[in-house]
């Protein structure tokens, strides 16, 4: 399979995904580039900052879009999924306490270090796994508060036009979710769509045709994607 005569379909909201191609393109240039978002992030109506002194735990970066501009975020503690998130705290004002690589290193970072105080998780209203759930569990103050959603989208005309045809498709894919709204929506396709996945979890919505591919990202981040993506131009032959 060769990059330049491949097309890829990027399935994340439009300025993740061009955030996410910035980083691929470092790797080589792609035949074509559609961006086809599966979801529309809708911020729900603006929400009540918890009170001072509570901390929040943040898993992405669309959380912090939803609280921009309130009052108290300066300084207040926050615990943070990847460095883009973390990132974006920072610059909103917010102290990170930490960074982890996913939801589950993050839990173990927040119980390591037993915050006496309240913890807020700002999150939207799909989401998989319950963090809090398990925050409590361990004897922690922890509630969960929905500040975005994210819609289901058809794919574009000019994606739906690519999978109508003969030819390699690769598609880098975030979460369980991306790969099973992606999934609902190609099943008649020509095309042979290659899977970067992020986690086995994604990959489990994925049911895998003859003469294509699915890769799992050695760690689940965009970094990690990026590997999946260049082991999957070595996992199927050029022509």
């Amino acid at each position: 399979m060769n990059r330049s005569e491949t097309t890829l379909l990027l399935t994340r909201p439009r300025a993740a995904s061009e955030r996410f191609l910035g980083e691929l393109k470092a790797k080589g240039d792609f035949g074509q580039v559609i961006v086809s978002p599966v979801m529309r992030i809708a911020l729900l109506p603006a929400p009540e900052l918890p009170e001072p002194g509570v901390e929040l735990i943040l898993t992405s970066q669309n959380a912090i879009a939803a609280i921009e501009g309130h009052n108290g975020l300066v300084g207040r503690k926050a615990w943070c999924v990847g460095p883009a998130t973390a990132s974006a705290a920072k610059a909103a004002g917010l102290d990170v306490r930490a960074q982890a690589q996913d939801a589950t290193t993050l839990g173990n970072l927040i119980e390591g270090a037993a915050p006496d105080g309240k913890l807020v998780h700002l999150c939207g209203r799909h989401r998989r796994g319950d963090l809090v759930d398990r925050l409590r569990k361990s004897g922690l103050r922890a509630v969960a508060q929905e500040v975005y959603d994210q819609q289901e989208q058809p794919l574009t005309d000019e994606a739906e036009s690519a999978i109508a045809a003969p030819i390699n498709i690769v598609a880098p894919v975030f979460s369980p979710r991306s790969l099973r709204l992606l999934a609902t929506q190609v099943g008649q396709r020509i095309a042979r769509i290659h899977i970067a996945a992020i986690s086995p979890a994604a990959a489990e919505h994925w049911s895998q045709r003859p003469g294509e591919s699915l890769e799992i990202a050695p760690t689940p981040d965009s970094s990690g994607i990026i590997v999946a993506v260049g082991r999957l131009f070595d996992a199927v032959p050029s022509a």
